[in-house]
């Protein structure tokens, strides 16, 4: 929320799907109420004092926040724009201190096209796996409700504010705060920024554009048989091959980026794998290898540097917002990583596979559901900063892999981009091709 201190009631997670059939809105209505009673951090409010933000439990007896458009009317080539402005306007409504932190919006669209389920939920009680929560638990109840069934749901996992009172005693174990070293080793080795297209440029949310491109079905299964032949995860081969990309572009191999640390795990064997909450924080990784290294050891390099991650970093946040230690620097180094404008980047695995026997990180509950992933994006109020230069993501749909590449059109040009997303694609071909060693 810091990274958006100026605009922090818009901040919010979006999870867009097509229907190929029409769904009733008002089973909607009340599958998503459903929601609301399930999950408590959706029904939070946030008060500012003094001390930062202070999170209040809010009644879910206030109107459901649902919205049916119908935009069948609207000529074909203007829906987008029409639904985009409609969820602009129900982002902008979002407000921290009167809560709740999810809406749904079910868009009716006209011709063959087909219908648009778009979901938002505020950072502040969500994280990536908790979307695919929200979204499992609204399509179940959806689904009892159109049999006329009591509505059933997933058993239910720890509240989320049991893993919250937690968090402080972790930050002050001896184990955990002994990591502080690495960590400030690591924020003092920050790579150079990437270079600017327009240095006088500004980084705001409305200048955001995205360039899509993908790798074929030959070589994404050449590459997931090369992870499944060396054990080796398929973020070091995307990883190794973005850090040849922007090496090329900036003469050097010398990356930072900033990778999602999964913490639903930090509280011992208590289980929130079905819990929604903001359990997700982000580490930095600065990825080296030598100008004259083969690609199979800038593959070694990487894998070698994420496994040197003490817990895969999910005690960095705890150590920079938690630690009362004085001899603690990772603060002011942090702001150090965030003004040498870093990459996020995120593989987020198999997304709803057309193939029944393909593990798929979203469910269906029997719907005939796409997900429109260059709309899953986190959005922000227009006039926010975005705290990345570039915001990529990785996901595996129809047998193929596909990268998102989110940037400003005010700092580089789309022909930059353009060559950056070519040039990672075609290290991840030669990657999925080259002989174990």
């Amino acid at each position: 929320l810091e990274l958006y201190s100026a605009h922090p009631h818009h901040a919010a997670r979006s999870l867009v799907l097509d229907c190929s059939t029409d769904l009733n809105p008002e089973h909607l209505r009340e599958a998503v109420g459903h929601c609301l009673v399930r999950h408590a951090a959706l029904c939070l409010s946030f008060v500012k004092t003094t001390h930062g933000w202070q999170s209040v439990q809010t009644d879910v007896g206030r109107a459901i926040p649902f919205t049916c458009l119908d935009v069948t009317a609207v000529k074909a080539k203007a829906e987008d724009r029409a639904m985009q402005a409609a969820v602009a306007d129900i982002q902008a409504g979002l407000n921290l201190e009167m809560g709740a932190l999810l809406h749904v919006a079910w868009f009716k669209r006209g011709g063959d096209r087909p219908h648009r389920l778009w979901i938002l939920v505020h950072e502040l009680a969500s994280d990536r796996q908790s979307l695919a929560v929200v979204l499992e638990d609204l399509l179940l109840a959806y689904r009892d409700l159109e049999k006329e069934m009591a509505v059933t749901s997933q058993p239910a996992t720890r509240p989320f504010k049991q893993w919250a009172e937690r968090l402080p005693d972790i930050a002050a174990l001896p184990a955990v705060r002994a990591e502080r070293s690495y960590w400030q080793r690591a924020l003092q080795s920050v790579a150079a920024p990437l270079p600017l297209d327009f240095p006088d440029g500004s980084n705001r949310a409305d200048s955001v554009a995205t360039v899509r491109i993908a790798i074929s079905g030959r070589y994404t299964q050449a590459l997931q048989e090369k992870v499944s032949t060396t054990g080796t995860d398929i973020e070091v081969f995307l990883l190794a091959a973005l850090l040849v990309a922007v090496g090329d572009r900036t003469g050097t191999r010398s990356l930072t980026v900033e990778l999602e640390a999964a913490g639903r795990e930090l509280v011992g064997s208590a289980d929130f794998s079905r819990t929604v909450g903001p359990f997700n924080s982000r580490f930095p990784l600065t990825l080296t290898a030598n100008a004259d290294d083969s690609q199979q050891a800038i593959v070694r390099s990487v894998a070698d540097a994420l496994r040197a991650v003490p817990h895969r970093g999910v005690h960095f946040g705890l150590l920079r917002d938690l630690d009362e230690s004085r001899d603690s620097k990772l603060k002011s180094d942090c702001e150090y990583l965030a003004s040498s404008r870093p990459i996020c980047f995120d593989y987020l695995g198999a997304l709803m596979g057309d193939e029944p026997s393909q593990e798929s990180s979203l469910p269906s509950v029997g719907l005939p559901l796409t997900l429109v992933p260059q709309l899953c994006v986190t959005r922000h109020s227009p006039e926010a900063l975005r705290p990345y230069v570039l915001d990529i993501q990785c996901y595996v749909a129809d047998g193929a892999l596909h990268f998102l590449w989110h940037y400003s059109a005010s700092l580089h040009s789309r022909k930059t981009i353009v060559r950056l997303a070519e040039a990672t694609a075609k290290a991840v071909q030669s990657f999925a091709v080259i002989a174990d060693s």
